[in-house]
């Protein structure tokens, strides 16, 4: 029966074939290992509240550590199990179950940046991962949305912001997808809609702001992408106040899916960004990020 859940998880999110095999073959090793028993133990004892997220994650790397089975594996192993968990919880709250689709897939993407970073089927972001099984953060296909207090100052285009000002935090995942527009601002009217029903106590009577902080928004991709595309159409919804720069080329990562170690001619060149990213590296440029905020005209009032 736990073996059944795992496969038609994984062929109902389109997972690749290689992180099939991996994550079974996972599940046949604690089997035949003995370890099993007690990590389905843990995902009881997380269903019944008598385990927090954070100890489950830790009892679960303990396992790994007992095994030949690499954490991040068994990381994601246990998540997948709990988002039966999760799809339990969400349909005693009223919420759609296409939102628990569009959210738990988000194990899915940080299975393909952990294959590409690390190459390893898994996942290394169980932080990350917190907010989606605590229920504040949602994923709506295109776009995942995580309500928070907005942390600095902002007054502009009538929009009024203060450090403990509800906003919601925008998060653009890996979904193999168009960024298409007419899809982001689908995402953003229901991602709305929802929290001001789900959270009306915060955002109920109040128009929706959101707030993006990424390296998406570093002012230089202007130069290197056409303003057409796709991916400046989304960045150009947003009123940069602060920008900063990197370090050192860590961040690229979400560029290439793969760590920069020194040597460029390894690097993917598929599309027009990660052409201008080997430019920038090449002529020893910096990378940076902005911090932007959103407040379309349809969030004023009542969001359908």
């Amino acid at each position: 029966m736990k073996r059944r859940y795992l496969i038609d998880f994984l062929d109902s999110f389109a997972y690749p074939q290689a992180a099939k095999t991996a994550l079974l073959n996972a599940y046949q090793r604690l089997t035949d290992g003995g370890k099993a028993e007690e990590f389905f133990r843990y995902v009881q004892e997380y269903e019944t509240g008598a385990l927090s997220y954070d100890d489950g994650i830790n009892a679960v790397r303990n396992i790994a550590k007992e095994t030949d089975i690499h954490e991040y594996t068994l990381i994601l192993l246990y998540l997948i199990y709990l988002a039966d968990v999760l799809k339990a919880n969400y349909l005693a709250g009223g919420i759609d179950e296409q939102i628990w689709f569009d959210t738990v897939a988000d194990l899915k993407y940080k299975a393909l940046d952990c294959e590409g970073l690390y190459g390893v089927w898994g996942t290394k972001d169980a932080p990350w991962h917190r907010g989606f099984f605590a229920m504040k953060k949602f994923g709506f296909r295109k776009l995942q949305f995580e309500p928070a207090n907005f942390g600095a100052v902002y007054n502009k285009n009538g929009v009024d912001l203060k450090e403990d000002s509800p906003v919601l935090y925008v998060h653009v995942p890996r979904t193999g997808e168009k960024l298409d527009y007419e899809g982001v601002q689908d995402a953003y009217k229901k991602a709305a809609a929802f929290y001001k029903r789900y959270l009306a106590d915060r955002y109920g009577d109040k128009r929706v702001v959101f707030v993006f902080r990424s390296w998406m928004l570093f002012e230089k991709h202007k130069e290197v992408m056409k303003p057409t595309s796709n991916f400046m159409r989304f960045c150009a919804d947003y009123d940069v106040f602060e920008k900063g720069e990197y370090p050192d080329y860590t961040s690229v990562w979400r560029v290439f899916y793969r760590f920069y170690e020194g040597d460029i001619s390894v690097l993917p060149t598929d599309t027009s960004l990660q052409r201008a990213y080997i430019d920038i590296i090449a002529n020893n440029e910096k990378t940076g990020w902005g911090w932007g905020v959103y407040a379309p005209e349809f969030t004023k009032g009542e969001v359908k």
